[in-house]
């Protein structure tokens, strides 16, 4: 690999670590002496040094304990996503193991409605407001969601364990938490209680102590896991930052899980702080709809810093692959529109913007399950929710399209060419901000495909089962074919799933691109092919797709650590 990429890649993060913990202490500083005391204890816990472990490792102590604490940053989704993850491998490896997971998310007064709702009896909606989780929590709930659905799939029941005090709630709230995983560890024989709360909870004196101090001798084995710790991410040699999760042994029954560099659970901490910060004024504030011309004068505040941190996110990227502006390319860059999902409609109506009832649909569900959606002709980027991920997405098919206006009349098949095109150049270019981001590689869809072919799959695997099958049949056409036709069947595909086969296709070439641009001493030549001078005629589109995808075997394998 090119040390030189790999430094730069370095340098781009730590620029970004520096900018995201400034913003951060601005509402760190603000925090009362209690919660600042506890903070120092966790600090101190935390060991000086590690060593790389195998995830078996950690699962093998998971399966063996009795109870595992899981510090939670609350903003950042990577963190739920590591223990959703968790969760899906010991029920694959360790099937026999019962397991159950205890959230200081949900009050344990409020365990009934947590029952309706795992159980399909309580709509989401109705379950969020019977617990009142804005006020109880308030924290990203789409956070949650994905670790409550792998829950719901794997049939592991949710307890709540978190109360509210008058006085030394910090203190009170661990023994209260300590309270109910004893009577769970009592009342479910051999089972792990897995426990997701708040990282500073999980320190020697602090729920680790309230759980030890309820059992003869403290008779009790405890695994506890920290995710995203920043001076272990930076304890990492620079090849190690630029792959998929990392297992760390603190010590013994102490674990870390590094899946997302420090700089986005910073930026994902002051995106909630500020967003949150904006709506509680407003709420405070005897709005008078009647007095306001504009009726947007409310979206434009909340969307204007949202739209400042993306340019810069496009700068940087930009930067980073060495790529110069002219005084119009940068005039184009600066014109677009950033859209919560739930404003499209509202939005589609004051621009007079015509989609039909498909379209729309599409929109949605691939905002849904995506993130993000960009509407090239419109220079349009539609997020379901804030995240540091989606929008650097965004920012690679935004000079995507700048770059690389869609060229006239594209048949179907070339259409899906293009729109592949933009998702590799996001994909890679969020790749470049969270180097830990996986992907479906094409072996992955092989692979896929191979242990379900004779499996009747439903949901989300039925659909990625038709857009595997799509994927090999066009690898199996396009061997050594210099001019692309896609399948009616692969077109049907992507069809049939809203884009799926598209964005497959997406990953699969901007893994390539990811891992061209960091094993190379300078910026791929493929890169600066794409976006200059770009696609320009049918004839390129076609010829870049083809050099792209006859590369992507080459890099097949996760990075490695040299």
């Amino acid at each position: 690999m090119s040390q030189k990429k790999i430094q730069n890649l370095g340098d781009l993060h730590e620029g970004l670590y520096k900018a995201a913990l400034k913003e951060a202490n601005h509402y760190l500083e603000c925090k009362d002496k209690t919660l600042s005391e506890y903070e120092c204890r966790f600090n101190d816990w935390l060991p000086k040094s590690f060593d790389i472990t195998k995830r078996e490792n950690l699962h093998n102590s998971c399966v063996k304990s009795d109870f595992v604490l899981f510090g939670d940053f609350h903003t950042l989704r990577q963190t739920q996503k590591a223990l959703s993850r968790l969760l899906y491998q010991l029920a694959t490896y360790h099937p026999k193991k019962r397991i159950i997971l205890a959230m200081e998310v949900f009050r344990s007064r409020h365990q009934k409605y947590i029952d309706n709702f795992m159980s399909g009896k309580l709509p989401e909606d109705q379950f969020l407001e019977s617990i009142n989780y804005e006020s109880t929590w308030g924290f990203p709930w789409q956070n949650y969601k994905i670790l409550i659905a792998t829950c719901q799939n794997l049939n592991i029941p949710i307890f709540g364990i978190n109360e509210t005090f008058n006085e030394n709630s910090l203190k009170n709230r661990d023994e209260h938490a300590a309270k109910i995983l004893q009577k769970i560890n009592q009342t479910k024989k051999n089972a792990t209680v897995i426990t997701l709360i708040g990282e500073n909870h999980i320190a020697d004196p602090h729920l680790y102590k309230s759980i030890k101090d309820r059992y003869e001798h403290g008779n009790v084995r405890i695994t506890r896991i920290v995710a995203n710790i920043d001076k272990y991410y930076f304890a990492l040699s620079n090849n190690q930052k630029n792959h998929g999760s990392e297992y760390l042994k603190l010590s013994d029954d102490n674990f870390c899980i590094i899946n997302a560099p420090p700089w986005m659970k910073w930026k994902s901490f002051t995106i909630w702080q500020e967003m949150r910060g904006i709506v509680d004024t407003l709420n405070d504030y005897e709005y008078n709809h009647d007095d306001v011309e504009d009726r947007h004068d409310l979206y434009t505040e909340l969307q204007f810093d949202i739209e400042g941190q993306f340019l810069n996110m496009v700068y940087q990227a930009l930067g980073f692959m060495s790529i110069k502006l002219s005084k119009s390319q940068r005039a184009q860059l600066e014109n677009f529109n950033i859209i919560f999902l739930n404003d499209l409609e509202i939005y589609i109506s004051d621009h007079s913007i015509e989609f039909d009832e498909r379209r729309e649909r599409e929109i949605f569900e691939k905002c849904q399950k995506e993130g993000m959606v960009y509407i090239t002709k419109y220079k349009l980027i539609i997020i379901s929710d804030l995240n540091a991920n989606h929008l650097a997405e965004a920012v690679g098919q935004h000079i995507f399209s700048i770059f690389n206006p869609k060229p006239n009349e594209l048949d179907p098949s070339e259409n899906l060419l293009y729109n592949s095109l933009c998702y590799a150049i996001g994909l890679h270019t969020a790749k470049i901000f969270n180097p830990r981001r996986g992907f479906m590689i094409l072996a992955n869809f092989v692979n896929f495909l191979n242990l379900n072919v004779r499996k009747k799959l439903v949901g989300r695997a039925r659909e990625k089962k038709i857009i595997s099958k799509a994927i090999i049949i066009f690898s199996n056409d396009h061997q050594s074919k210099d001019n692309i036709r896609c399948r009616r069947s692969v077109l049907m595909a992507d069809y049939a799933t809203f884009g799926g086969v598209t964005r497959a296709f997406g990953q699969i070439l901007g893994y390539n691109l990811f891992c061209d641009t960091i094993q190379k001493k300078e910026v791929s030549n493929v890169i600066k092919n794409i976006i200059i001078p770009g696609i320009r005629t049918h004839s390129d589109l076609h010829q870049i797709f083809l050099s792209l995808w006859r590369n992507s075997n080459k890099n097949s394998n996760l990075l490695k650590t040299s």
